[in-house]
């Protein structure tokens, strides 16, 4: 009967990722907090369109955090690597390369509390995901620090 209700849960949870979109997110410990910079939304394209006035549209976003100071950078690009190489870049430090997010049209979200950050990425729910990523990022803090409250979060510039 256990082994039962445990693959009935967790068909559950895969079909409630189909439908409802997925989400994901981790964070570190580290030594200080910081300032989150105001949130940037999403600005929707069509799907079918590649190119918008002769530039690639962005539709990866990814953030990645130094776990030595907290500080972090984000960007947006055209493909994963893109947009991380330059999310690393933007954050400065050797130790952005271990704890950063990336998400396909989507968006990112980060939150501190008291020497913590975390991290999380949201695709699927349109226009919402902004707020999704926020939100969770925001649980994700609060289930492991103090603190937590000042939630941002960075989307792709194409969102579905």
């Amino acid at each position: 009967m256990k082994s039962i209700l445990f693959l009935l849960a967790i068909a559950l949870s895969c079909i409630t990722n189909v439908f409802a979109g997925t989400t994901n997110s981790t964070s570190v410990a580290v030594p200080q907090s910081f300032e989150i910079e105001p949130s940037v939304d999403a600005s929707p394209k069509p799907p079918s369109a590649k190119l918008i006035n002769g530039a690639v549209t962005h539709y990866w976003v990814c953030i990645a955090v130094s776990s030595r100071t907290g500080r972090y950078g984000w960007s947006q690009g055209g493909s994963e690597s893109s947009a991380l190489g330059r999310a690393k870049s933007n954050c400065g430090g050797g130790d952005c390369k271990n704890f950063w997010m990336c998400q396909e049209s989507g968006c990112v979200g980060i939150d501190y509390g008291h020497n913590y950050v975390a991290i999380s990425g949201v695709a699927g729910y349109g226009l919402k995901d902004g707020s999704k990523a926020a939100s969770k990022a925001l649980s994700t803090c609060k289930a492991h620090s103090f603190g937590c409250g000042k939630p941002g979060h960075f989307c792709a510039k194409h969102v579905v």
